[in-house]
């Protein structure tokens, strides 16, 4: 199980930049799963990005897949991620 220092370690290293980014800030929205990682970029939709509390997983959303979904019914959309490692680059 892991905490939030260590989740916020992960979406650091998977995003290559501080949640304090001046240009593309981001912030974990904590559920109870684990936490979801929202970037303030310009535009809609993309790819959510979640870690899991329980094995620190990283797991890439669909944008079909509404980030408030994901976060309220965890469970019954999580087959639609993918694990990714924190090394994986951005799409």
């Amino acid at each position: 199980m892991i905490d939030e220092v260590a989740a916020t370690a992960l979406a650091t290293e998977l995003l290559g930049r501080a949640n304090d980014d001046p240009e593309m800030p981001w912030q974990l929205l904590e559920f109870p799963e684990g936490w979801l990682i929202r970037e303030n970029l310009p535009g809609r939709g993309g790819v959510a990005k979640v870690i899991e509390r329980s094995s620190g997983a990283i797991k890439y959303f669909p944008g079909r897949i509404a980030p408030v979904r994901i976060m309220e019914e965890y469970e019954s959309v999580a087959d639609t991620a993918r694990e990714v490692s924190a090394t994986t680059t951005q799409e």
